[in-house]
């Protein structure tokens, strides 16, 4: 529980409020930066304040497609991110792709059985 009595939950962990109270592993890659990436603490506290937002792109809305289906939520993914979509309301081939690799994982004994009921739940400390 952060010091005002902010209770972190699947609700609001990627909320302005949680970002504020915790640091968590992509903030710190903000800060600190990762593999092909220099970290920026002045894009990362702009972020903070809510004056700078990273513009959604196919990359990264692709392996977010793939972590709603395992994490239970593709259906609400689809409705918040309609650009998805093509103009006949058809997945764009991006996403037909994720499809497969969805597929494509299920099919693997070993990853399905890493991927647990826990695979997503939150720890702070």
């Amino acid at each position: 529980m952060g010091n005002d009595g902010f209770v972190l939950s699947a609700d609001n962990y990627y909320s302005a409020e949680a970002d504020k109270e915790y640091l968590s592993v992509s903030q710190f890659k903000e800060f600190n930066g990762t593999y092909g990436r220099l970290g920026c603490e002045f894009r990362a506290m702009e972020k903070l304040a809510g004056r700078w937002e990273d513009k959604k792109n196919t990359a990264m809305l692709v392996g977010s497609y793939v972590d709603a289906y395992f994490e239970g939520s593709l259906a609400d993914f689809k409705e918040q991110n309609p650009q998805i979509f093509r103009n006949d309301g058809a997945l764009r081939s991006e996403y037909v792709k994720a499809d497969e690799i969805i597929a494509r994982i299920k099919r693997d004994r070993y990853i399905m059985k890493c991927i647990t009921e826990h695979k997503q739940d939150i720890l702070n400390g």
